[in-house]
């Protein structure tokens, strides 16, 4: 799994760039979901819903990503007592922050 969530982030990362990147890192998450789902660990089923998130902002769609960030908050930090996992969604949280500032200042520009 942890193969698959490199490759997820490096398309991840690739979508600052691209759209076409954008819907690639989508549809890894997604697949890596339905993997994590299948091995049923609760920390990497999380994580993936967090990169779907970013790739949702990446794409526009804030309040979805939103939404679903504070959800993995809520329903998984306090119960599966991963520092690990509550990181990555302050990670995710702050990028996702930032880029809806900077979505502004171009719309402004």
């Amino acid at each position: 799994m942890w193969r698959l969530s490199t490759l997820g982030g490096a398309v991840s990362a690739m979508g600052f760039f691209s759209e076409k990147f954008v819907k690639a890192a989508l549809r890894v998450s997604l697949r890596q979901l339905k993997i994590a789902q299948i091995l049923g660990d609760p920390i990497s089923i999380a994580r993936c819903y967090l990169y779907i998130s970013l790739g949702l902002a990446q794409d526009g769609h804030f309040k979805k990503a939103i939404t679903t960030v504070r959800g993995i908050w809520k329903e998984n930090i306090v119960s599966l007592h991963s520092e690990f996992l509550k990181n990555c969604t302050l990670g995710v949280w702050m990028t996702i922050k930032w880029i809806k500032t900077r979505e502004k200042r171009t719309f402004l520009s």
